[in-house]
């Protein structure tokens, strides 16, 4: 026994005291967890994530409380019409007028009441661009973006003809928070039968290793008897020679 080493001895007592080990360990995974969950996590700021000059302005602004809304953006485009035809002047002013009725919208910019469109029409006038922001923390953007995104899905309805789509941080969170759900209900259907499977076939070989172990006795031992036939034999041939 002590010519074994740390890992051999810890094996053989959890093989002697396999229920205190299966369930110590249990205890600990579990308290382990909520220690994890009841201490939480620090998410870091985006101070911390740039450098130079960029990190100054961005501590200045958090230090200051300044809490920078999600802004997005709306791409009005027509392969064959510019901003002056009707054809896509009218999709412009549906989309703004579809936003501007929207309590969780802010900062609205009209292209097309501003001068050279401030910098929100192309060059060659066949693609506007609508800016605006989602009320309130840019974090919680995503949980408000759908409405909004409605609304623009409806005016592309309405203008089959020219291509309007909305992109933007809070929209690109949403939609990804969808597909990651979607994903893990397809994972959970998939893999857990199968892991599943795997562990009943795990468990089942392991049963059977086990079983030849669990019925064998110290008189039914191989080793015991080959050993017991050899002593046997000893002793007699001894005591034939000794006649």
């Amino acid at each position: 026994m002590s010519s074994l080493n740390l890992a051999a001895r810890a094996g053989r007592w959890s093989a002697n005291n396999w229920k205190k080990a299966f369930f110590g360990w249990l205890v600990l995974a579990v308290l382990a967890l909520v220690v994890g969950m009841a201490a939480g996590h620090k998410q870091i700021a985006d101070s911390e994530t740039a450098s130079g000059e960029a990190a100054t302005a961005q501590r200045i602004l958090e230090q200051a409380g300044f809490k920078a809304p999600a802004t997005e953006s709306v791409l009005i485009q027509s392969k064959d019409a510019t901003v002056n035809d009707a054809k896509l002047r009218s999709p412009v002013v549906g989309v703004v007028a579809a936003l501007s009725g929207r309590s969780d919208v802010i900062n609205l910019h009209n292209p097309l009441l501003t001068k050279n469109g401030g910098g929100q029409i192309s060059a060659d006038g066949h693609s506007v661009l609508v800016q605006f922001d989602v009320r309130g923390d840019m974090d919680k953007a995503k949980d408000k973006v759908q409405p909004i995104m409605d609304a623009v899905a409806g005016v592309q309805k309405a203008y089959p003809g020219v291509r309007i789509e909305e992109f933007g941080m809070a929209s690109a969170n949403h939609v990804l928070a969808q597909t990651v759900g979607k994903d893990f209900k397809k994972a959970e259907k998939l893999t857990l039968p199968i892991t599943l499977l795997i562990l009943l076939f795990a468990f089942g070989a392991l049963v059977a290793a086990g079983l030849p172990c669990s019925w064998r006795s110290p008189r039914s031992s191989p080793r015991l008897a080959s050993t017991r036939s050899s002593r046997t034999s000893s002793r007699a041939t001894s005591r034939r020679r000794s006649r």
